[in-house]
Order: C-alpha cells, then structure tokens, then sequence
C-alpha cells in the first residue's frame, strides 16, 4: 500500500506539471503577460505539483533521522532526482506579482537545483544517468544568482 500512494504522489505531481506547462504555453502563445486569474490558475497548478512531488519526496525518507538519504536505492534514485530538478523548475515557473517574490521563488528553484548537483557530485554514479538534467541543473545554479541579482537591482 505504501509504494502504490508513492507511486500516487509522484503521478498526481507530473500530472499537475503538465496542466501547468499548457496552461502557461497557451498564455505564452498568447504573446501578453497572464491575466489574474490565468496566473492564479498556473500558480495552482504548479504549487499542487510541488506539493506532490514533496510528499513524494518525503516518502522516501529515512523514518529514525527523518532526513532524506544520502544514498538513494537503486530503484528511486532516478525518480527521486528528477522530483528534485521538477521541483527547481516548478519554482521557476511560479507567476509573480513583485520583484520579491519572484526573488524569493528563484532562490527555492536554486535550492532544489543544488541538491540534485550536490547528489550527483557526491554520487558520481548518477551523472551518466541524469546527464541532460544535471548539465541543466549546472547552468542554473549558475544563471539563477544572477537573475536574481537583476531582480534585486530593479527592486531598489
């Protein structure tokens, strides 16, 4: 029972990822900025994602520390590491109505970045398999303090 409502966790969070990507393809294509209620819906989408991909994530974790393992078993390690990139790129896509807030949704989308390139360094292992996310998530932490130092900058 417990591995079905992981499996659960992990579908209901890509499903919602998905909704999300249409829904904010259609207003991209749309050439205009969202609406309120276009961007209270992406928003809906992608923090019920993000709540899934955690509860997903927090299945996974060691019941005595309560702390995610330094190691994952070799047949959650690829789906737990992509929850992670999803959930750097979920933060991404948030809507923001203020330079602060989209500041303070980038640094959650680092954050989740980071853990999956600290994994994948400390797991070397795990770099063949997670080539394409990993060489993404390397430019991120790269690009994301930056970003977030533009926003900053036009905040003041």
């Amino acid at each position: 029972m417990f591995m079905f409502c992981r499996q659960i966790n992990y579908e209901l969070a890509e499903t919602y990822s998905a909704m999300m990507d249409n829904k904010l393809a259609l207003v991209e294509n749309g050439g205009s900025e969202p609406t309120p209620p276009q961007a209270k819906k992406i928003n809906t989408l992608a923090t019920s994602s993000i709540q899934y991909f955690l509860h997903y994530l927090d299945s996974l974790k060691d019941i005595i520390t309560g702390e995610q393992p330094t190691v994952y078993s070799e047949d959650s390690v690829r789906p737990a590491l992509v929850a992670w990139f999803h959930l750097g790129r979920l933060w991404s896509k948030l809507v923001a109505t203020n330079h602060q807030t989209k500041i303070q949704n980038l640094a959650q989308s680092l954050q989740n970045y980071k853990r999956l390139v600290e994994y994948c360094d400390r797991n070397p292992h795990c770099q063949s398999l997670m080539a394409q996310e990993l060489a993404v998530c390397r430019e991120m932490v790269q690009l994301l303090p930056l970003k977030m130092e533009q926003l900053r900058a036009l905040s003041r």
